[in-house]
């Protein structure tokens, strides 16, 4: 379970560095309320990204993105909701992404962000 801590916020920093590196600013990072969890919640331009971050050794038991099943965005969503509503944005543009690192252990880590990775859906709320 401690690597499993470690390895993830190690993700998050790389995930957040890079972010930055693309010019995006970073609002909050692991945000939990009852309602669910954020990894890392940020602005493109005008829109509130809501992130997960997935970091992977291999993809023996899936993708990152796969790894995202219906229960973590349904938590996600209402995190999100939470966040917009606490806020006063809930007219904001907002959207749902995915930051994956996939580590190898011959070269740096190979990180990928998938923007729009869903949608809110009426059964996440």
């Amino acid at each position: 379970m401690f690597w499993k801590r470690e390895a993830g916020n190690r993700g998050e920093e790389l995930a957040v560095q890079f972010l930055k590196k693309k010019g995006i600013k970073i609002i909050e990072r692991s945000y939990r309320v009852k309602a669910g969890e954020i990894d890392v919640i940020a602005k493109d331009h005008q829109t509130y990204c809501f992130m997960e971050v997935k970091s992977r050794g291999s993809e023996k038991f899936g993708t990152a993105l796969e790894a995202v099943d219906w229960k973590k965005k349904k938590r996600m969503t209402r995190a999100a909701l939470w966040y917009l509503q606490a806020h006063r944005l809930t007219e904001t543009p907002c959207r749902f992404d995915v930051v994956a690192i996939q580590y190898d252990s011959a070269e740096k880590p190979k990180i990928e962000w998938i923007k729009n990775a869903f949608e809110i859906e009426e059964r996440y709320r």
